[in-house]
Parts: structure tokens; C-alpha cells; sequence
């Protein structure tokens, strides 16, 4: 059965974002860039929620993504993608279908298709919404050196505690950490 693997990135303070939704704090070189073509090579299908769907839908394709990250956008602009959005009518990044129903059943009917694993960037609210059925398989958080003082918190909206063990880790030079995660126990 394919995975889902959460990731995203969070200031020592908990952050995932800044107060006016900035994400110019986020620490990608090349190294963090290796790791990112790694893994997605490893997955076929992006997972988004409505707001991080026109964020990335708004870089990857442009012509500066193409220019400054010709691997990783290669890579994005190619793999499929699901948007979860009850306010969206279409999409226009390639490869994106438009999901209105409930993410759940979505997710439940996609983990049982062949393939390779499936990943959520940021889209905390999404991942919030599958947390509680055990459909997320992995969490793979980078810890940023940096205190934001404010911004929306790591899955903001999540209501019951989930026990995780963490399976791997990795220091990176920019100061990055990542920790790999698995829940305890499926729900």
C-alpha cells in the first residue's frame, strides 16, 4: 500500500509560517535541494490543500523556478497532483486534478492504487483533516534555526494527541535539522 508522507518545515518556535504569512526564513541550498530531487523520486503524486496548491502553482512553472531550480522544478511540474479545495473551480498547473469531496475517502481510494508514495508540502490543514484516520505514514519535519515570534503553529486545529518514533534523522550544513517520524499506531 503507498504511503502519505507529511513534510514541512518549522521555525524553533513552532512556526510552519511567519505573522504575514512569509516563508522567506526557510533554509534551501543545495544540499536541502539533493535531498528534495531525492524524494521526489521517490513519490508520484503531490497532495495539496487549496493555499499551499496556489503558492507552489504560483513558483514551480515560472520562468525564475525554471531558471534558479531546474531539478526540483522539472520534478514538481511533472509529478501528478491532487488540490483539495471546496472554493476552487480549475487548475492550471500541469498534472493537477481538482479534488472537492471529502479527503479522507480520497486518500483511503488513492493509498490502495498502485504506485509509488505520496507526499503533502505544507498543507498543514489538510494533513490535520487525515490525522485522525491514520492516514499519514511519515512526518518528516525540518526544524529551521531561526525564532519566528509568531505565524500559524504546526498543524494548527489538531485535537487529540498522536505518539510518534522517530525512525531516522539528519543534520544538514545549512543548520537544518530533519526528523523522520512514524505514528505509534495506526487510529
Amino acid at each position: 500500500m503507498r504511503k502519505v508522507i507529511f513534510q514541512n518545515m518549522v521555525s524553533l518556535d513552532g512556526y510552519f509560517e511567519g505573522p504575514n504569512h512569509e516563508l522567506d526564513w526557510h533554509l534551501v541550498g543545495s544540499e536541502f535541494n539533493d535531498y528534495a530531487a531525492d524524494l521526489l523520486d521517490s513519490v508520484d503524486t503531490l497532495l495539496f490543500g487549496r493555499v499551499t496548491y496556489q503558492l507552489m502553482a504560483g513558483y514551480w512553472p515560472s520562468p525564475a523556478a525554471l531558471t534558479d531550480d531546474p531539478v526540483i522544478a522539472a520534478k514538481m511540474n511533472s509529478l501528478q497532483k491532487v488540490v483539495f479545495s471546496r472554493t476552487l473551480s480549475k487548475t492550471e498547473w500541469s498534472n493537477t486534478r481538482l479534488a472537492t469531496e471529502d479527503p479522507v475517502n480520497e486518500i483511503r481510494r488513492l493509498k490502495q492504487r498502485p504506485g509509488r508514495d505520496m507526499a503533502i508540502f505544507g498543507s498543514s490543514d489538510l494533513t490535520v483533516s487525515l490525522m485522525s484516520s491514520g492516514l499519514v505514514d511519515e512526518y518528516r519535519i525540518f526544524i529551521a534555526p531561526v525564532f519566528l515570534g509568531g505565524g500559524k503553529t504546526l498543524l494548527r486545529g489538531l485535537h487529540e494527541r498522536l505518539n510518534l518514533h522517530l525512525i531516522w534523522s539528519r543534520i544538514f550544513k545549512s543548520g537544518l535539522v530533519l526528523l523522520c517520524y512514524k505514528p505509534d499506531k495506526k487510529i
